[in-house]
């Protein structure tokens, strides 16, 4: 059995673009377009996440309703949802999962009521890992697990307990590089496994995929730029795992 394959497209607003390092990187077009073509393509399922601040929010989370009526798999989104309300909306709207980060530390309620609302299936959270300081949530922003006391261990429980089922574990190092997989990224998810699914990320090349499938059936992966992008020039042409 082939573990999950997802494409991850990063939301500027009503643009799309790719990060590298965490950073703005380059414009890769149109969201509602990119949905059609990896759908059609036979991506198994799409990531969303929106890595900029939302000016009018109300306007800004009507256009992503829209979205998912141009996907036939199934699509998650993330980023700046702040209260049930906007949770609800997108839920109901066509979103299977909803992603968090800071909200973990910031608003663990919300979490937990959408796991209770919907279940815990629905419900992802992303960390980031950096090779120097450890795990961190949040993007620009970030706060750095480190300085919480939590070890690996019980910052596993603490996320199990608001009803999370899925962690995905983003490696900033590699952002946007198609580098491949850093070997110490998956021993370091193994205090996670036996709470979660766990989606690994982060520079990955396609065949990494198989070595997530040799350590732990429950891990998955995701891949952004390997799915945009092609050749030493970075040319712009979704792909999926063949």
């Amino acid at each position: 059995i082939l573990h999950r394959n997802i494409t991850l497209l990063l939301l500027d607003g009503k643009r799309m673009h790719k990060s590298k390092f965490f950073a703005p990187y380059r414009y890769t077009g149109c969201p509602i377009n990119a949905i059609r073509v990896f759908s059609d393509l036979g991506s198994e399922e799409l990531m969303l996440l929106n890595t900029t601040k939302v000016e009018d929010s109300q306007k800004y989370f009507e256009y992503l309703t829209r979205l998912p009526k141009h996907s036939s798999i199934p699509i998650a989104y993330g980023g700046n949802i702040q209260n049930i309300k906007i949770a609800g909306n997108l839920h109901r709207n066509g979103f299977d999962k909803l992603i968090f980060s800071s909200s973990v530390l910031e608003n663990p309620d919300l979490i937990r009521n959408c796991s209770e609302k919907w279940g815990k299936q629905s419900v992802s959270v992303v960390i980031n890992h950096d090779i120097e300081k450890g795990f961190f949530f949040g993007g620009e922003q970030r706060t750095w697990v480190s300085l919480l006391e939590y070890t690996p261990a019980e910052l596993a429980k603490f996320i199990y307990d608001l009803g999370v089922g899925e962690l995905i574990i983003q490696n900033s190092a590699r952002d946007g590089t198609r580098m491949g997989i850093l070997e110490n990224l998956i021993e370091l998810s193994t205090p996670f496994v036996s709470y979660f699914q766990i989606v690994i990320g982060g520079g990955l090349c396609f065949d990494d995929l198989w070595k997530l499938r040799e350590h732990s059936s429950r891990l998955g992966a995701f891949f952004g730029a390997e799915s945009i992008f092609q050749g030493e020039a970075n040319a712009v042409l979704p792909r999926v795992k063949p």
